[in-house]
């Protein structure tokens, strides 16, 4: 064979190698493309109906992008794109579709799981929690603490999202991805099999920036989920600190107070024995005839100073456990308790302190004008729970009733 011959059937020979090699690789691909007996390639030709559920199927991808998208604040701009995606999708040629079914196989996708993932989407959206949150983002400010002193919990999305809503969008962002790969595997095989990635540059684009949005929402949800969990353990440690700025103030009272009263005990005992050296018979015989009296008196002054000593020690320190409490009640639903907390008093425990905060928190919100949502419902579950003797479903019931009152 001379060169001239050569060159005339290598272009040949390495398309053969090509698709031999494609079709290893992806053994869907080798089933689009088929060889005809001249070593031509023939293209396998897919049902409307194949084609249309194909089409279906990431068009229900783009609106699961688009619904976790739509968990996020100020997103109109990606949501825009998304929606312009979506209309990419519908608008697909059948041509294009045809080459994305040689890898894209529908009933190979996991549609089950996106539908549970996009009804957990949804059920979010109805949440007291989001629609609260909707509602502060459209009036443009935030809730605030208005005790003086106490910080505000400030963050950059302003909501937790929670552990189903996350799991949710890490199906449709795995997904979104899934889609975008096969894609992208079609389209370079297409190019370098049957030269036609032109044909498929849309559908490929497209995926891409299906997978891209998907990606971009994804970290912020997750990013935001992780911010409100920091916020709150920083505004925790400084309300920790603002609390022991009180007790440190009380205790400098008291040291005051006690300094101020030995000094005015030391100056009248000082003028009791001057007044006693000038006029000794009178105060003896006074001293005798008012024995009693006076014995009575200071009786009565002991009694007085030791119980508002006690009563101040017993307020200092139910205001501790108060605090301790409330923060435990703050805490995550799905933490774990302090032992003593979840337990009823006949074991030791602390559960009727914790009902009363809860339900005085619940009293304080609403004569305050705001509103508790769910919160009676959970105190009424908790009591039921702790009626029955489970005592630790209803510490449960009454953290989550604790949190929507202090929701307000």
């Amino acid at each position: 064979m001379n060169i001239f011959a050569f060159r005339r059937y290598l272009p040949c020979v390495i398309a053969i190698v090509a698709t031999a090699h494609l079709t290893t690789i992806n053994p869907a691909f080798a089933t689009a493309a088929q060889l005809r007996t001249d070593g031509s390639q023939s293209q396998v030709e897919y049902s409307a109906v194949d084609l249309e559920s194909l089409r279906a199927m990431l068009v229900n991808v783009a609106d699961a992008v688009k619904e976790m998208g739509e968990l996020l604040p100020d997103n109109t701009k990606n949501l825009e794109r998304l929606e312009d995606l979506r209309t990419q999708f519908e608008q697909l040629p059948a041509k294009d579709l045809t080459n994305l079914r040689r890898g894209l196989d529908p009933s190979k996708i996991d549609l089950a799981r996106l539908a549970r993932a996009r009804q957990k989407l949804a059920d979010f959206k109805l949440s007291d929690a989001f629609l609260s949150f909707k509602r502060r983002a459209s009036q443009g400010g935030t809730v605030t603490v208005a005790s003086a002193g106490l910080p505000n919990a400030s963050t950059l999305c302003g909501l937790r999202y929670g552990p189903e809503v996350l799991i949710a969008a890490d199906a449709v962002y795995y997904l979104a991805e899934e889609v975008a790969v096969i894609a992208k595997d079609v389209c370079l095989q297409t190019v370098v099999v049957l030269g036609e990635g032109g044909n498929t540059s849309i559908a490929c684009a497209a995926s891409d920036s299906l997978f891209y949005l998907a990606k971009d929402v994804w970290v912020t949800l997750r990013f935001c989920d992780e911010d409100v969990t920091k916020t709150m353990v920083d505004t925790s440690y400084e309300r920790l600190g603002h609390i022991h700025g009180d007790l440190g103030n009380i205790a400098d009272n008291d040291n005051a107070n006690t300094a101020s009263i030995k000094a005015n005990t030391d100056s009248k005992a000082a003028s009791i024995i001057s007044n006693q050296n000038t006029n000794t018979t009178t105060i003896t015989n006074n001293a005798n005839s008012n024995t009693s009296t006076i014995l009575s008196a200071i009786s009565g002054a002991a009694t007085s100073i030791s119980s508002a000593s006690s009563t101040g020690q017993t307020q200092v320190g139910d205001l501790i456990v108060s605090t301790q409490i409330e923060a435990d009640l703050a805490r995550d639903t799905s933490s774990t308790p302090v032992a003593l907390y979840a337990l009823p008093a006949s074991a030791g425990g602390l559960l009727d302190k914790v009902r009363s905060i809860v339900v005085q928190t619940i009293t304080n919100v609403q004569a305050a004008g705001g509103t508790t949502g769910n919160a009676q419902t959970f105190l009424t579950q908790g009591d039921q729970y702790k009626a029955s003797g489970q005592f630790k479903h209803a510490y449960d019931a009454y953290r989550k009733a604790y949190q929507m009152a202090a929701k307000f």
